[in-house]
């Protein structure tokens, strides 16, 4: 899915929520380490605040870790209605946040991981000059403005700007109802198992 010129370095940002355990997490380290993929610079952003438990991988690996969280944490300090205002035009201009950080990166591809603030993530990638490509991991519950958003951006935006995969046809169509009358192929690619831990001979 990565569209590049041969021996030109690619830099890819992937889009998580937090560096917590999780499956996502792992498949973006197995992923900057396959045969593919290595060759390429790979970022994360986390726009999750919580505990960091792949750093030390991430870090080990030459990934960097990166931050624009949808939202803050509370400010006790300021009265409480005022800092609930800020939290939510912070949480809402997470748009023009996002757009301004792709705008003045040196990111050539942005791979989300995640569905929230899906349209936010496009816009500002595509209108930043970037190429985006988003991953459904699972099946996610869209709202009907959102998936008619995401349906009219996949139908104006050629397919090397915007790109769509998922790791399993339910997952798609779950997640985008619209695309069952239109399914291609392409669009899957599962995740996969390393199967390395399971070729190596045990002493029994």
């Amino acid at each position: 899915m990565v569209y590049t010129k041969k021996n030109i370095r690619i830099n890819i940002l992937h889009i998580i929520g937090s560096l917590n355990i999780g499956g996502v997490q792992k498949l973006i380290l197995q992923l900057s380490q396959s045969q593919c993929l290595k060759k390429y610079t790979h970022n994360v952003l986390c726009t999750i605040l919580s505990v960091d438990n792949y750093r030390y991988a991430y870090e080990k690996y030459n990934i960097t870790i990166l931050s624009l969280p949808f939202k803050f944490a509370p400010i006790s300090s300021i009265p409480f209605k005022l800092d609930k205002i800020i939290r939510y035009l912070f949480s809402k201009l997470y748009f023009f946040r996002l757009w301004y950080y792709l705008f003045i990166s040196e990111f050539e591809v942005i791979h989300t991981h995640i569905h929230s603030q899906i349209i936010s993530q496009i816009l500002a990638s595509v209108l930043s000059g970037k190429r985006i490509i988003w991953t459904i991991h699972g099946e996610y519950s869209m709202g009907r403005f959102t998936l008619w958003i995401i349906r009219i951006l996949l139908s104006i935006l050629p397919s090397t700007k915007f790109q769509i995969i998922a790791d399993s046809i339910s997952a798609l169509h779950s997640t985008l109802p619209f695309t069952g009358n239109n399914f291609k192929p392409d669009n899957i690619i599962p995740t996969g198992i390393n199967l390395k831990p399971y070729l190596q001979e045990y002493d029994q």
